[in-house]
């Protein structure tokens, strides 16, 4: 059970461990072949099924001797490339291998001297190798097991899988692993004032920007986006479409009619459910914001204006829409840069604001209006600069790209 609704002004820090620890990961899996796997999050810890490399393997193009062959001519008796099974090469004293990078080493082979450092002679149709008695600081074999070994867990459950990491899947021989499914997620814009985008405008009407940018960020974070539906000023036909989706979507995102006015239909909805919470955090933008839960399905409710919508899913919903898919990382991980010019936020609350990289520093943009999405769209990511704080020039700041 949520705690009862309680209007007051809290600090972001703590309402978003409040809405994580509400927060919980699906657990239905699905079995996914190799070439379905980007993006999609481990559903269990993956155990190498053998060892890599599963023989000793050359790791240089060269020429292989054995530990007491280290001074006069070697007779270059053999070439043994990658892919070549080893046999029965057998090395006798005074003798060498021609050896290619990721080759099966065999018996008897010690070292192998890089191509570029050893010195070769031709007489008569036959290759020597010479050598001057310098003992190589490395002798370039891979031993087996040196890059995994078997039964090592090479990724664990709540990974993201990108793509090298089913590059390494399929060299121990991988053929599918489970994930869990996709988190079902349902996009809805209110306001009679929107329009869809290729519609005529009437006098009194703006685009629906909000659909196609939550939209977006969702599925950057590939999940399942069922449905963008645009909603009326009705508080009953919000109540429907809660009612219609709440079994088949995990998460129901809301953008608009979170804050208290008189045609915000989606907060009063979400207060009549017998679980919600509603908060006016102390930051800027993206101030107000709503959560309920009707049985399983979380309702999230993000506020109107496109920029502060957007802020307010960067710092609050994704986090919530990673741990509900299953991720491991869920909390976003700032990179610190230093600032070129300097920002006075002595007497702003906590706030939000975007900046562009120039170089290897940040310029913070202008605090921008509520539908500014074209100053949005030219910044790189944004900072969170504390409340009461004068910032200058070369602070180091938290910062997240976008």
């Amino acid at each position: 059970m949520l705690k009862a609704n309680v209007d007051l002004q809290q600090d972001y820090d703590s309402v978003l461990a409040e809405i994580l620890e509400k927060t919980h990961p699906v657990t239905e899996k699905e079995l996914l072949s190799l070439n379905r796997l980007v993006g999609r999050i481990l559903a269990e810890d993956v155990l190498s099924p053998l060892d890599l490399p599963s023989y000793r393997q050359s790791a240089m193009d060269g020429y292989g001797i054995a530990a007491g062959e280290t001074v006069g001519r070697q007779k270059v008796v053999t070439t043994i490339s990658a892919g070549d099974k080893p046999g029965k090469v057998t090395i006798e004293p005074g003798q060498a291998v021609r050896i290619m990078t990721g080759a099966a080493v065999p018996a008897g082979i010690d070292y192998v001297i890089p191509q570029e450092q050893a010195r070769i002679q031709e007489d008569s149709g036959v290759t020597w190798l010479l050598l001057k008695g310098d003992v190589p600081k490395r002798n370039h074999i891979k031993a087996i097991g040196s890059d995994v070994s078997e039964g090592q867990c090479v990724l664990k459950a709540g990974h993201r899988l990108r793509p090298q990491d089913i590059g390494l899947l399929a060299s121990i021989g991988l053929t599918s692993v489970n994930v869990f499914k996709r988190v079902r997620v349902v996009v809805l814009t209110s306001g009679n004032e929107l329009a869809r985008p290729g519609e005529s405008l009437q006098t009194g009407q703006v685009y629906d920007a909000n659909a196609f940018l939550i939209t977006s960020l969702c599925e950057a974070l590939d999940v399942d986006v069922l449905a963008q539906i645009t909603l009326p000023d009705e508080a009953e036909t919000v109540k429907k479409t809660f009612d219609d989706w709440q079994d088949q979507a995990d998460v129901i995102l809301t953008v608009g009619g979170a804050s208290v006015g008189e045609k915000d239909f989606v907060a009063s909805v979400i207060r009549s459910l017998p679980n919600h919470r509603r908060w006016k955090l102390k930051m800027k933008p993206a101030k107000p914001f709503s959560m309920g839960m009707m049985n399983d399905c979380m309702i999230l409710a993000l506020p109107g204006n496109p920029v502060a919508a957007f802020m307010s899913f960067q710092v609050l919903a994704k986090p919530v829409l990673k741990k509900r898919s299953g991720r491991r990382d869920w909390s976003g991980k700032a990179m610190r840069y230093p600032l070129k010019t300097g920002l006075d936020n002595r007497q702003q609350p906590m706030r939000w604001l975007p900046v562009r990289v120039v170089g290897e520093e940040l310029v913070p943009l202008k605090p921008l209006s509520g539908g500014d999405l074209a100053g949005l769209s030219v910044s790189d990511g944004f900072v969170r600069f504390e409340s009461g704080r004068e910032y200058a020039a070369g602070d180091e700041v938290r910062f997240w790209r976008i």
